[in-house]
């Protein structure tokens, strides 16, 4: 039956010493009526309802109402309607929040009717809507805002330093949760200082004021064969101090805010393969991150290539045999002793063949090629020995 506010309030504190916020909206239930289910995805999905970046309620998600919460103090409430669910949320507080729900719970997906079940499958929707559940928001942001005041205890198990736990993670099962002991001790980076959280509550919070590493990111940009451009072109570009640029491990420069940084590293290879990284470290990303990115630069210049035929009376023929003998101009060049013996220009319309009868003796056959591309030439030889 629904209540008034007055009546509401005065109910809460005789079964209560606590008072929240609460309205025509939401109807007070008998607690042995109700049997609802400790949910940290409920707690997940609403922190991330009315979020401005993850736009839950404004992408057309929200509850089938009516719905059965629990608050931590045990008693339960029946939301109604989204305004129900809103006077829920602006309720809210690390001493007094919904922590469970009851299931089935039935959610709108712009207009498709979604049922879940259980925790599992609450936990399995979010990642469908892009949320991230707690346990991923946890793990992803462990180590970069914060760590644990070791010894730590989650899920009941005792770990000594930050490997041990991130060993047990790799382990468990994918169907156990992370549950987190409480009271947790958590060393906040930025604070330098050990923080005790009482609940998922809290802990949601320090995750809400955590950026986290940023998602660094740059575009590559081929000014020419060997000279290229790598343009940062990640979101927190001109927000964070300052991010680094390295190749092949080898720091190059300091890029961003507080070294007057055009965003942009310019640069010429010799040929071969290279990776260029972006690195950054931030109050929320205290052990750093990076983005890189390998590149291969070709060879400029042509790569030239002849086969040999030979015949009677040591006549030779040398003919080209590479990808650009038809568009480019090339030389054959014969030599002896470091002696120029004798040569023939070859201007893409000719036969891609020098013929040359030899003596007995050692000589060095060689074309060679200038480009636009490689002003500084490039040449293939053979030895040729004649007995």
């Amino acid at each position: 039956m629904k209540r008034s506010i007055t009546n509401i309030i005065l109910l809460l504190t005789a079964i209560i010493t606590l008072y929240s916020c609460v309205d025509n909206d939401l109807d007070l239930q008998p607690q042995q009526d109700i049997q609802t289910t400790e949910s940290t995805a409920l707690l997940t999905f609403l922190n991330a309802y009315n979020d401005p970046f993850e736009g839950i309620a404004d992408n057309g998600i929200t509850f089938v109402f009516p719905i059965y919460v629990t608050y931590t103090n045990g008693v339960i409430v029946e939301i109604i309607d989204e305004q129900g669910l809103n006077s829920v949320l602006q309720g809210q507080s690390a001493d007094f929040y919904v922590s469970e729900i009851k299931f089935p719970a039935e959610i709108d997906v712009a207009g498709t009717i979604r049922v879940i079940n259980n925790e599992s499958e609450f936990n399995n929707f979010l990642n469908e809507i892009g949320i991230k559940t707690f346990e991923e928001d946890f793990l992803n942001k462990f180590l970069q805002c914060f760590d644990f005041g070791y010894p730590a205890r989650a899920n009941d198990t005792l770990f000594e330093n930050a490997g041990q736990f991130l060993d047990f993670i790799d382990r468990k099962p994918e169907n156990t949760p992370l549950s987190l002991n409480f009271p947790q001790n958590l060393l906040i980076y930025s604070l330098d200082s050990v923080i005790v959280f009482n609940n998922e509550f809290e802990v949601l919070n320090l995750l809400n004021n955590c950026e986290g590493c940023p998602q660094l990111s740059f575009t590559t940009r081929t000014d020419n064969i060997t000279n290229y451009t790598f343009i940062a072109d990640f979101p927190q570009v001109d927000s964070i101090p300052g991010y680094q640029w390295y190749i092949n491990g080898e720091f190059i420069e300091n890029d961003g805010v507080d070294y007057q940084g055009d965003n942009q590293l310019t640069r010429t290879f010799e040929p071969g393969e290279y990776t260029v990284c972006i690195a950054a470290s931030t109050d929320d990303c205290m052990l750093g991150t990076e983005y890189c990115e390998t590149i291969f630069v070709e060879d400029p210049c042509p790569q030239l290539f002849f086969n040999v035929s030979d015949s009677t009376e040591n006549n030779y023929t040398f003919m080209a045999d590479f990808a650009q003998m038809n568009s480019i101009g090339y030389s054959w060049e014969l030599y002896q002793n470091g002696d120029l013996l004798a040569s023939e220009f070859e201007d893409g319309n000719g036969d891609n063949q020098f013929f040359y009868q030899f003596t007995q003796g050692t000589y060095n056959m060689c074309m060679t090629a200038e480009t636009p591309e490689c002003p500084q030439g490039t040449s293939y030889c053979e030895e040729i020995v004649i007995q």
